[in-house]
């Protein structure tokens, strides 16, 4: 057997252990409670930011991101920045006149906290 072909066999096998993950998440995710309130928490969440034009809720992010690398700048831990971060995230769609639930805007807030604390931690 050649490098190639060992190559292309290993590269189907991983890519076929991969999908057989994905199909018992899939599964996971349809069949369980926790995974139903995934799928429904984030399909709501979707429609909602689909409501703001994609530069509105870039300059939104970039708002909640410059008040959250504030807030870790003076070595406030995690909760204070997702705090800081909410705040920022209402603020921003107040000003567009969007009415985001909380529930979106704690989401939104906590991954700008979690990208900048893997950035920060790169």
């Amino acid at each position: 057997m050649s490098l190639i072909d060992t190559l292309e066999t290993d590269a189907k096998s991983a890519l076929d252990a991969l999908k057989t993950d994905f199909a018992v998440f899939e599964s996971w995710l349809s069949q369980n409670p926790i995974g139903a309130q995934i799928v429904a928490d984030f399909k709501a969440a979707a429609a909602e930011l689909n409501t703001v034009a994609v530069t509105d809720l870039e300059n939104a992010v970039k708002q909640i991101g410059i008040a959250v690398l504030k807030s870790t700048a003076t070595g406030s831990g995690a909760g204070a920045a997702i705090t800081v971060g909410i705040d920022a995230a209402r603020a921003a769609f107040t000003t567009l006149g969007r009415a985001i639930t909380e529930k979106t805007i704690t989401t939104l807030a906590t991954t700008v906290v979690n990208g900048v604390n893997a950035i920060k931690t790169a």
